[in-house]
């Protein structure tokens, strides 16, 4: 029996890694996965410029996770607005899809009671 013991354990180490809480999005890999959304770099949108945006929700301390996620859904919105091409709208809905994955890292939800 105990040959079968330490392949086992290991087995178990390995599948029990995937369980570990991933630690909250930073700004840095904020940027890194949205300035390269949307596909093509360059063309008529400037991602960087789009996707810096939504730093002004990620850099503030905001009061709740309803908050952050509300203000990345206001960027958002006024991203639309102000560019026409699909492919600038494309970078826009990616990086408020990261600025909210950034929200539920940083402010997770509080347990209803």
């Amino acid at each position: 029996m105990r040959p079968y013991l330490l392949p086992l354990l290991a087995i178990l180490m390995v599948t029990s890694a995937g369980c570990v809480p991933r630690p909250a999005m930073d700004q840095s890999e904020f940027k890194g996965f949205c300035y390269q959304a949307g596909g093509l770099r360059g063309g008529d949108c400037d991602n960087i410029s789009i996707c810096n945006t939504y730093l002004s929700v990620i850099d503030v301390p905001q009061k709740s996770l309803q908050a952050c996620l509300q203000g990345c859904v206001d960027i958002n919105r006024t991203n639309v607005y102000q560019t026409l091409s699909a492919q600038c709208i494309n970078v826009s809905q990616a990086g408020m899809d990261y600025c909210q994955r950034f929200c539920r890292g940083a402010y997770p939800e509080q347990p209803r009671q």
